[in-house]
């Protein structure tokens, strides 16, 4: 007899419920099955891996999690991925495996103009916060410095795999949204942690795992050490890996680089988006300011 634990279990009996009772396509079964093994990630996280109760997850849980999926998806998105969990409690109702179905009202967030500016000592701040003098420690100083050197989604860091890294050039092949490929860049310093990093774990395939399962971090698993490491620092607790990717776009716009460019590094497939990133300091737009004046002064 196959023997599965309860994450896996769920996810195979959901998929087929999804497929064979609601006949749904494979393509949206599968995208169901992925944010359900999502919400169970951020669950065991938040439960201290204790999932004895996964099947009897409460209103909190999923306000929590949309808490979490708010700071970088649409009231759109948010809505399915509550529609999602209303319909995963329905289903384990309907196999006696929970008393009640999950009801949330949901009110669309107020979708904020842009966050505020993060300068470039506060960054060097928390990515050099971690210890590298120990193994978890090393890992997490790695990770900070590989999401604001190339200003990557974290959802790709944690699908980093050991072929998709080269130090000849420093530079990372990354696969993005949609498919896309892009390439990234990364500075000596970080290349010097990554290198270090890589030769005394010695990851088979992801590059970073979760040591005693062998899987691959979860995006909520990097978001909760962001956030920890901000706490330390008294930082601003709000700053996530998402911050990490606008100040890279943000502090490069400050030095020079071309829209466009930054766009391309992004991933981003209109301009307009990458804009939206770009955040300045009130003292950049001053100083562009006195330079265009001056100029026109002059002429």
């Amino acid at each position: 007899m196959k023997v599965v634990d309860r994450d896996s279990a769920l996810i195979e009996d959901f998929y087929e419920y999804l497929m064979y009772e609601r006949c749904f396509s494979t393509k949206t079964c599968t995208e169901y099955v992925n944010e359900v093994s999502h919400f169970i990630d951020y669950y065991n996280l938040i439960h201290m891996r204790d999932n004895s109760k996964l099947y009897s997850f409460e209103l909190k849980d999923v306000e929590g999690y949309v808490d979490v999926k708010s700071r970088t998806s649409s009231n759109s998105s948010l809505r399915w991925v509550i529609s999602l969990l209303v319909t995963l409690s329905k289903f384990l109702k309907g196999r006696n495996l929970r008393n009640d179905i999950i009801t949330y009202d949901f009110r669309p967030k107020i979708e904020p103009s842009k966050k505020d500016y993060i300068d470039q000592e506060t960054i060097i701040k928390l990515i050099n916060s971690p210890n590298a003098d120990n193994l978890i420690g090393l890992r997490d100083k790695t990770i900070l410095y590989l999401l604001y050197s190339t200003g990557m989604r974290v959802s790709e860091l944690v699908s980093l795999r050991m072929n998709m890294i080269s130090f000849y050039e420093n530079k990372i092949r990354i696969i993005g949204k949609g498919d896309k490929e892009r390439i990234v860049l990364f500075d000596e310093d970080t290349a010097l942690l990554l290198k270090k990093y890589i030769s005394e774990v010695k990851p088979k395939n992801y590059i970073f795992f979760n040591s005693k399962t062998q899987r691959p971090l979860t995006i909520y698993t990097v978001e909760y050490m962001v956030r920890k490491y901000a706490k330390q620092q008294k930082l601003d607790s709000t700053i996530t890996p998402h911050s990490l990717r606008r100040c890279f776009a943000s502090h490069l716009c400050e030095g020079g680089v071309r829209m466009e460019q930054i766009q391309q590094l992004l991933g981003h497939s209109s301009v307009s988006t990458t804009e939206k990133y770009v955040i300045l300091s009130k003292d950049f737009v001053v100083n562009s300011a006195r330079k265009i004046i001056n100029k026109f002064n002059r002429d």
